[in-house]
């Protein structure tokens, strides 16, 4: 016999599902296995990265036509900067056209290097408790949603998207600041949603979360 976790109740060990309460239990999961020569603070600290679903930044395939964009922009500006300094040689009344040239890459790198710090900017850490996005150039932010203020979770793919192998999920919550989320440039297998889905029940079930979250 075990007790239910919800309402103390006595039910059998291999129960899932309390038949007082009706609450759903989850498997219990093995404890993780002691480090030799560490101690137990160590042990801790491996389940606790265990319950990590996601730590990382977007992939830049999130940008790829926009990556592609500031590319096409840098490599037609710099053949246009080195055709028009040709030809400058010959006819100097194209100072102009060199200038129009060489601002036109300046910017293209620009806009480049931006949407590559703005990637890696962004750190996106998805865990059994909550979701915590750190992003910002030169100012920092961090948000943090919980899961059981998630009332509805959506997964989305382009057609680009699928053959990129990335995906974007789409999350409508119940909090005030930033009630929709979506996460860009996520890996596009639907095991990586289908845990953060279950995650999210279960984080309702622990606060006895049914229906709409106020």
């Amino acid at each position: 016999m075990k007790k239910c976790p919800f309402c103390a109740e006595d039910i059998q060990d291999a129960a899932v599902k309390c038949r007082f309460c009706g609450s759903m239990l989850t498997p219990q999961e093995p404890a993780p296995l002691p480090i030799p020569g560490a101690g137990a603070g160590a042990t801790a600290a491996k389940a606790e990265a265990a319950q990590v679903l996601f730590d990382g930044h977007p992939s830049w395939l999130a940008w790829f036509w926009r990556v592609v964009g500031a590319a096409t922009l840098v490599i037609g500006g710099l053949c246009t900067t080195v055709w028009v300094l040709v030809a400058f040689w010959k006819d100097p009344n194209l100072t102009w056209y060199t200038l129009g040239a060489a601002v036109v890459t300046v910017l293209a790198v620009g806009y480049f290097l931006y949407l590559h710090f703005e990637r890696r900017s962004t750190h996106i850490r998805i865990s059994n408790q909550t979701i915590d996005i750190e992003a910002g150039i030169f100012g920092r932010t961090i948000d943090t949603l919980q899961l059981w203020r998630i009332r509805d979770i959506d997964f989305e793919q382009t057609f680009t998207e699928r053959l990129l192998g990335i995906a974007r999920i789409r999350i409508l919550s119940h909090d005030q600041k930033q009630p929709q989320l979506v996460l860009r440039g996520l890996p596009g297998s639907r095991q990586l949603f289908d845990r953060i889905r279950d995650e999210i029940a279960i984080a309702r079930q622990a606060r006895n979360v049914l229906g709409v979250v106020d």
